[in-house]
């Protein structure tokens, strides 16, 4: 809920909540077996938290993705706040 209020403020979630989240998101016991992060870490103190706290990765795969190719997608992403849907108007038009 922490998270939420910060998202809907249009603010950055801050280290703290989402290191918070993702231990507590690994630790349950569907994620015993293995789990699968995108785009986290996003930051040098989310990696120190992930390393102090003894979670091992076997692999990690970086995506390379022209910065022009960033700002399209960026550029284009629409949301209706009524039902939550998420759109883009290239790739997802409304």
């Amino acid at each position: 809920l922490q998270a939420k209020a910060v998202m809907d403020s249009g603010a950055l979630v801050n280290d703290g909540i989402i290191i918070a989240l993702v231990q507590e998101r690994i630790a349950q016991p569907d994620c015993a077996q293995g789990f699968l992060f995108d785009g986290f870490p996003r930051t040098i103190a989310q990696a120190d938290a992930m390393k102090a706290a003894g979670v091992r990765l076997d692999h990690v795969l970086e995506i390379d993705v022209p910065f022009d190719a960033i700002i399209e997608r960026m550029g284009g992403r629409r949301s209706h706040p009524a039902s939550g849907r998420t759109y883009h108007v290239r790739f997802n038009p409304p």
